[in-house]
């Protein structure tokens, strides 16, 4: 069943077009990566997809009732609230019937209700061992601290950025939407929490999924279709980024030889051009016809073979740093007993 659906969806900034006509849809348990170099447009993509910000042209369908959560790469979140409010928040009527159920039961120790609010408290109860029972507070705990964050009961607003995405994180998986947007999702963590992600990914998250990611071996593991925005255009494949990578290549290996051959046709036509041909005849009239809309087609981009290299590399270059460090330490424990982590073969299907 489709979970969400769009068609003919078009973005510009001006006189940068960033998307135009693209349509695709979304299935449940669809798990799909989105590539693009950077400036692509992908943040602005998945934001139109979220409805967190309206498309110029197109239409957005959601399955009735389906939820859908995007996780930006700089999430905001109320600096007053402590991380574990904010996640067990995430679990909607869990949090809900729990916080109910604490207000029923300080009634009653302060003497008020009577009957009806021990029937109450006793209903209220049974909804939340229906939602999975009182241990759901433990898993929002525990989601934390995988994701990293240590200090669950400071407020947000005494920590980094990176912790904050951490916690955004924590309360969009905690959620189990029927589609979760991620935009960057292993900025800020380490290999080690970056390797879980994927695990809870493949094995635990029952949605389906829409992620924006430079960290080719988290496409690899999870996604099993790709879309790829390029100069404006949504392009769609199956499988996952090592797919990709093979019919892109052959996409654009069969792109090189019709220009070649297109070449090859302007070249003889205009050689017989320049001996001198009379337009007298209808048949010299077609020919002069064609030679013409030979030299008007436009050549494919020159940078497609680049861009795919880049891709194959796990990032594409944008400017003259390649890296830059700052403060850098190595964790022993960390070091290079370690498997490389493009020795994992592991797939999500």
């Amino acid at each position: 069943m489709t979970v969400l659906s769009a068609r003919g969806l078009s973005k510009a900034f001006g006189p940068q077009t960033l998307f135009a006509d693209a349509t695709l849809a979304i299935q449940e348990r669809d798990r799909v990566g989105l590539l693009g170099i950077n400036g692509a447009g992908k943040s602005t993509f998945l934001r139109v997809l979220a409805g967190l910000e309206p498309a110029d042209d197109g239409v957005i369908e959601r399955k009735r009732g389906a939820s859908v959560r995007y996780l930006a790469q700089e999430p905001k979140l109320p600096s007053e609230r402590t991380p574990r409010e904010l996640v067990e928040e995430g679990l909607h009527e869990w949090h809900a019937a729990s916080a109910a159920y604490a207000a029923a039961t300080q009634r009653i120790a302060a003497g008020e209700g009577g009957t009806e609010l021990l029937a109450e408290q006793a209903r209220l109860a049974d909804a939340i061992e229906g939602l999975g029972g009182w241990e759901q507070g433990h898993r929002a705990a525990d989601m934390l601290l995988r994701l990293g964050v240590r200090d669950i009961d400071r407020p947000v607003g005494s920590m980094s950025g990176g912790e904050q995405r951490r916690i955004a994180l924590a309360k969009l998986l905690v959620a189990e939407p029927e589609l979760a947007i991620l935009d960057e999702p292993t900025n800020h963590l380490d290999v080690d929490t970056i390797e879980y992600l994927e695990e809870y990914l493949c094995e635990h998250f029952h949605g389906s999924l829409l992620v924006v990611t430079h960290d080719r071996y988290v496409l690899d593991a999870v996604c099993t279709r790709v879309f790829e925005l390029e100069h404006g255009m949504l392009a769609q494949y199956s499988g996952d980024y090592s797919d990709y990578l093979e019919q892109k290549a052959e996409q654009l290996a069969h792109a090189e030889r019709h220009e070649q051959n297109r070449l090859n046709r302007l070249r003889r036509e205009r050689a017989w051009l320049l001996r001198g041909a009379k337009a007298r005849t209808t048949k010299q009239k077609a020919r002069i016809k064609r030679a013409e809309a030979l030299m008007a087609i436009e050549a494919p981009k020159a940078n497609a073979r680049a861009e795919l290299r880049g891709l194959e590399a796990g990032a594409t270059q944008t400017g003259k740093t390649i890296l830059e460090l700052h403060d850098v330490a190595l964790d022993a424990a960390h070091g290079p007993g370690r498997a490389p982590r493009h020795d994992r073969t592991e797939r999500c299907r």
